[in-house]
Formats: structure tokens, sequence, C-alpha cells
């Protein structure tokens, strides 16, 4: 049962990737809208679109700072093959807080979509068909040591 549902899925993401019939946005904004469903308030859509190499986010609560980030994390994971994006916090607790809105958006997706767009997908990293990975971890020298190469750190 499991192989037929594994040789199903690399048959689907096969036509999928022979077809091109998923093709993401190369806005964030666009994407965002398209994939996700989501209309960003217009501070919000800033920061989608910044191409600043360190961006601050000071924002008061409840302003859609854990949401935007998300997706902002998503889109370049999507839009950068073999990119590595860090999600770092003070503590893992912290970083899961990201991490599970990652995963809920991702679980939002149209199942096709997911299958053609996600390799692997775990609690903590997320590895996606075109080699990007989202890993969580919590802010420890011991673990982020050896993890080069990172592009983007939220």
């Amino acid at each position: 049962m499991k192989q037929e549902q594994g040789s199903r899925l690399k048959r689907l993401k096969n036509e999928l990737a022979a077809t091109d019939e998923i093709t993401v946005p190369q806005d964030p904004v666009e994407f965002v809208r398209a994939l996700f469903k989501f209309e960003p308030k217009e501070y919000q859509a800033k920061l989608l679109e910044d191409e600043s190499k360190r961006i601050v986010v000071r924002w008061s609560r409840q302003a859609g700072k854990t949401t935007t980030i998300a997706l902002r994390a998503l889109w370049y994971a999507f839009t950068n093959p073999k990119s590595l994006s860090l999600i770092v916090a003070p503590s893992l607790r912290q970083s899961m807080i990201l991490g599970d809105r990652i995963q809920d958006y991702l679980a939002s997706l149209q199942q096709d979509y997911r299958a053609a767009l996600i390799d692997r997908q775990q609690r903590t990293v997320i590895r996606f068909t075109n080699s990007a990975r989202i890993v969580i971890l919590p802010n420890s020298p011991q673990l982020l040591r050896g993890l080069h190469g990172a592009s983007s750190h939220l």
C-alpha cells in the first residue's frame, strides 16, 4: 500500500514537472496571494518585498510578524533552489512557533501542489523538490555549527 502511494506521488511529481503546471510567482506579494490567498497589509507587503540583506522588524503586538516572516521564508525557499534558510530563536520553543506557522501554510496548499513542491517535511526540517531547505533550530552554538551557506536567517 505504501509503495503504491510512494510510486503514485513520484509519478504525480514527474507529471507536474513535465507539464510545468505549477508556477511559483517571483514577486513575494503575488506569491502569498496566489498560493495562500493571503492579502497583506501595506506594511506587510513592504517587508515581503524588501531585498535588503539584513532586516529588522519592529511592529506592535499582533501585527502579523510571524505570519509575514513565515510566508517570506516559504517564498524564498520556493524561488531560490538549493538555498538554506535557518529559523533561529533563543529557545527551540520560540523557533517552533514560527516553524509551526510555516507548517500550517504548507498544510493549506492543495495536495497536488504539496506533493509537487515538498520533498520531505519533518517538524524541524522542510526539504523542497528544488533542494531548498528550511531548518528550525534554537540559538545554540553547538547546533548552528556546521550549517554553512545559509542564505537567510529568520
